[in-house]
């Protein structure tokens, strides 16, 4: 036996030996580097020379992870069907090639940021601010990308959170879907159309709406608890320190949409959509139609197309359309239902429902429209 053990010492110590095991070593290097490299190089991106990639903070990650987490392709279920949604559950709703789909608050607000899928492989990216009320929808595929982005929370900043996409690490704000640091600074997200409501409201407009699914105890935790009220009584101070702009009151509803210089910004308060059918605006030499229906629906389009500026009347807010100069009808969705303009669609206004410190934050230099 000693002598078993003496043969096998001396083979492992030959030349030879050494030479295959850092043969062995050296393969399984060079095969987990291409392996590595073929499963990354769908997310490729080539940094601008002399910056690095933004990551992710690590202390927010650390002392928030539960609500930093992202909701990711979750269950749905039918709207006939939901028995854990009530009448007065606050809702983001949105209509993706057809399909419409809804996000109660109650469990959106504990995730903040949802990455999902609509109609096979139709990308959406959704946001939710519980604190300041702000939300907002967007299409999360760019040209130079093979495949979408996916986001979730990795900071707060200008009145509310930040989040980061997974693949560059490039920093964004939440509902402009503008990117605002990193390798992909600069870029904008396609803009969903998208609104804040109701449930009931929601279902009977949207009939065949499916619905997120979860469990009703998610509605026990902190992030739960305020399913029906939208307007957060307090400020997200950590977020907005150096907010000083009182000309409205610190929670005050409204919509704001970002002009083209930075900082810029144009604010409609909620309570004055309220008072009106729609009104038609220009911002920026752009012809604006905004209208609120029911509650909290506020929807913004650029009425041009390319034969001219559309002007509208409305048939009644119970209908939710409108008629334009040709006699084309319109739904609250900036789609040409009938009339000469059929089949044509408004482009969205990059605007977003939130509370006024929030905007104000954001956008320094900010008018209030003034309803005449």
């Amino acid at each position: 036996m000693k002598s078993l053990i003496e043969n096998v010492l001396k083979i492992c110590l030959t030349r030879h030996f050494i030479v295959f095991l850092l043969g062995l070593v050296f393969g399984a290097v060079i095969c987990g580097a291409a392996v590595y490299n073929l499963l990354s190089d769908t997310h490729k991106i080539e940094h601008p020379p002399g910056t690095r990639p933004h990551r992710a903070s690590k202390s927010t990650l650390r002392r928030m992870r539960v609500y930093v987490l992202p909701l990711n392709n979750p269950d749905v279920v039918p709207g006939r069907e939901a028995d854990h949604m009530q009448p007065d559950d606050i809702v983001i709703g949105i209509v993706v090639v057809g399909q419409a789909r809804a996000y109660p608050w109650w469990i959106l607000s504990n995730y903040h940021v949802a990455n999902d899928t609509v109609v096979g492989h139709t990308a959406v990216y959704v946001a939710l601010c519980e604190l300041c009320s702000g939300s907002a929808a967007f299409s999360p595929v760019l040209e130079e990308l093979v495949g979408p982005l996916s986001f979730q929370i990795t900071g707060i900043a200008a009145g509310t959170f930040q989040i980061s996409d997974f693949q560059t690490q490039s920093q964004w704000h939440p509902f402009t879907g503008i990117c605002v640091g990193g390798a992909l600074a600069g870029r904008r997200l396609q803009r969903i159309p998208s609104v804040m409501t109701r449930w009931e409201l929601w279902q009977r407009q949207q009939p065949e709406t499916d619905v997120i699914y979860a469990s009703s105890k998610m509605r026990q935790r902190e992030h739960g608890a305020r399913a029906t009220q939208i307007g957060h009584p307090d400020m997200f101070r950590a977020a907005a320190p150096g907010f000083n702009d009182h000309r409205l009151a610190t929670n005050e509803l409204i919509y704001g949409l970002r002009g083209a210089r930075e900082g810029s910004g144009l604010a409609f308060l909620l309570r004055d959509l309220k008072k009106h059918d729609h009104i038609e605006t220009t911002w920026e030499g752009l012809p604006v139609l905004i209208f609120l229906r029911e509650d909290y629906q506020v929807m913004a389009y650029v009425r041009e197309l390319e034969t001219g500026v559309l002007s509208f009347d409305s048939l009644g807010k119970e209908t939710l359309e409108f008629r334009d100069q040709t006699g084309t009808i319109w739904n609250m969705w900036g789609e040409a239902i009938s009339g000469p303009n059929a089949g044509e669609k408004l482009r969205p206004v990059g605007g977003y429902l939130t509370e006024w410190y929030e905007w104000a934050t954001g956008c320094l230099d900010t008018e209030i429209f003034s309803v005449k």
